[in-house]
């Protein structure tokens, strides 16, 4: 609302760091630290949300604070969709 876009990048950066912290984990892949982060995920992850490279570019690519909210949403629930995916074939 404040369409104060150091503190949006700021906390973007922070939700980015915890999604790919989640998806290395997941993926049982040691982190490979803060460089090229979505390439090393596209090349060491084999389990990745669907669509998973063109809703990361949604989110990075962003111009307004009305697109970011909706791209946001979409990489999440990809990912929330995944992990619960591979919890319920887990459990069998």
């Amino acid at each position: 609302q404040r369409r104060d876009w150091v503190s949006v990048n700021h906390r973007l950066a922070a939700l980015l760091a915890s999604y790919f912290d989640i998806l290395f984990a997941f993926n049982r892949v040691l982190h490979p630290g803060e460089k090229r982060l979505a390439a090393q995920a596209l090349a060491r992850c084999p389990r990745l949300p669907a669509h998973w490279p063109a809703d990361l570019d949604a989110v990075l690519q962003t111009a307004s604070p009305e697109q970011l909210l909706p791209a946001l949403t979409q990489l999440l629930d990809r990912l929330d969709e995944l992990l619960q995916i591979e919890a319920l074939d887990y459990r069998r």
